[in-house]
């Protein structure tokens, strides 16, 4: 059976472009794929790179970490504010959160986990505005 010509001429085109790209992944492209060059040039601190990204995707999920937090806390009477907490009460809470994960009860472990998450998701946060 024999390939016409614009049939050889697109098999031609895929060969050359998989010889580029097996030159340029063994490190033998050079410049002449110009063409794919991107100069990323709207980036930002990582603090404020992450506050953007929470602020598109994450503010639901965030607050519902934030009332399983604060649902954990009122029950144990332990005050809201993690930054503030001495190192002695943060580990009682984390110790207790973490056997909270263990329980069988569905509906605790997952406000243990998600309260578990907001501590993360501050503390990162707060490592990051402060430094």
């Amino acid at each position: 059976m024999m390939m016409d010509t614009e049939e050889r001429n697109g098999i031609s085109k895929i060969r050359d472009l998989i010889r580029r790209q097996r030159q340029e992944s063994e490190g033998g492209g050079g410049d002449d794929c110009s063409e794919l060059d991107y100069v990323y040039e709207d980036a930002d601190t990582y603090a404020n790179e992450i506050s953007e990204l929470y602020s598109y995707t994450e503010v639901p999920e965030f607050k519902k970490n934030l009332a399983a937090y604060e649902a954990v806390m009122a029950k144990w009477e332990i005050p809201l504010q993690w930054q503030r907490l001495s190192p002695e009460l943060r580990k009682s809470a984390v110790l207790r959160l973490v056997n909270q994960l263990e329980l069988s009860n569905k509906s605790l472990r997952a406000e243990a986990a998600r309260a578990v998450l907001y501590i993360a998701q501050v503390s990162v946060a707060t490592t990051y505005h402060t430094s």
